[in-house]
């Protein structure tokens, strides 16, 4: 017979975890089964991906500097099979892509995939889904204005060769583009 935790306990499960202690340990504490604990993880982790995905809209930013962290799902890349490779992608190489406010350090945007340029494309398309952009036509240059476009978003990467493109892709001429 299936039981649910009541709200109380799963905000304790949820405190402990916030402090650093395993599952194992959280398990001892609370007497929840490391299972329960997991699946919790991942509702709890759903929710707050579809609040932020929800919230984050219409956001002003100065300067974002995007990156992607390495890890690894499995084993690394170099140890997979060719068999493995062809029947998953989820296992290997995984990169964390990460777009932080320079100014407030808020994390507008990120996603979780491989280092490619279509992964480069969809990142820099959701980054520009949360910015506020002008009002149409206040800042194209229909009137024959000198000035030109209005400048939304300064956005700086790494070297990776993907970039360019994405971001020309995703904010055209409103985003500056620069190389740290």
């Amino acid at each position: 017979m299936a039981t649910t935790l009541k709200p109380a306990k799963k905000i304790e499960v949820l405190r402990w975890l916030c402090e650093g202690n395993s599952i194992r340990s959280v398990e001892r504490v609370t007497g929840v089964h490391r299972d329960t604990i997991g699946r919790l993880i991942l509702g709890f982790g759903e929710c707050c991906k579809n609040f932020l995905d929800e919230r984050l809209r219409g956001l002003t930013l100065r300067h974002v500097e995007c990156d992607e962290m390495w890890t690894y799902v499995g084993k690394k890349q170099a140890r997979l099979t060719t068999e493995e490779k062809e029947l998953s992608g989820t296992t290997g190489d995984v990169y964390l892509w990460t777009a932080i406010d320079q100014d407030t350090k808020l994390l507008a945007s990120y996603a979780l995939g491989k280092r490619t340029g279509d992964m480069a494309r969809r990142f820099m398309v959701d980054l520009a889904s949360r910015i506020d952009w002008p009002n149409p036509h206040a800042s194209d240059a229909h009137a024959y204005r000198p000035e030109g476009y209005q400048t939304v978003i300064q956005i700086s990467t790494d070297g990776f060769a993907a970039y360019p493109e994405a971001v020309d892709l995703a904010f055209g001429p409103y985003a500056k583009f620069g190389v740290i």
